[in-house]
C-alpha cells in the first residue's frame, strides 16, 4: 500500500493573513503490467515481449499468494519472481548493477535490462508460451 504524502503549501498573503495548508497526495500505484511498460519504456524497448514473458513465466506474481514469499519457479527453485530470475546465473550481476531481484520492481528492471543487453535468450525455454503473444 502506498504511504501518503505530505507536502507543505503556503498561500500568498491576504489581507496580512498568511494561510500554511498540507496537501495531501496518495501517489496511485502501478500494477506490475503498468510497471513492465513503464520500465521498458525506459529502457527504449517495446513493452509487449516483457509483459508476454512476465505473463507466462509468474502470471504477473513477484510473491505467493497465500505466503506472501518470494514466487519460486516449479521447475527450479532457484527461480524467483516475475521473471523467474535465476538466482544461479544472475543473483550477483544484478546484485552488481544494484537490481534487487527479489522485489517487483528490481526484478522487473533486471528482466528489462537481461532483454536489452541480450534479447530472448533468457527466457528460451519458455518460448512456447511467450512467441505466440508476440
Amino acid at each position: 500500500m502506498a504511504q501518503l504524502g505530505a507536502m507543505s503549501v503556503t498561500s500568498t498573503p491576504t489581507a496580512g493573513l498568511v494561510v500554511d495548508t498540507e496537501v495531501h497526495s496518495m501517489p496511485p500505484e502501478l500494477t506490475v503490467p503498468e510497471l513492465i511498460e513503464k520500465i521498458s519504456r525506459d529502457y527504449s524497448l517495446d513493452p509487449r515481449l516483457a509483459l508476454a514473458i512476465a505473463k507466462c513465466e509468474s502470471q504477473f506474481r513477484q510473491y505467493n499468494t497465500g505466503t506472501g514469499e518470494v514466487l519460486r519457479g516449479r521447475v527450479n527453485a532457484r527461480d524467483v519472481g516475475i521473471f523467474q530470475i535465476n538466482e544461479d546465473y544472475h543473483l550477483e550481476k544484478s546484485q552488481k548493477l544494484g537490481f534487487d531481484i527479489y522485489t517487483p520492481a528490481g526484478n522487473i528492471e533486471y528482466a528489462v535490462w537481461l532483454m536489452s543487453a541480450y534479447g530472448r535468450v533468457p527466457w528460451v525455454w519458455s518460448r512456447n508460451c511467450w512467441s505466440r503473444a508476440v
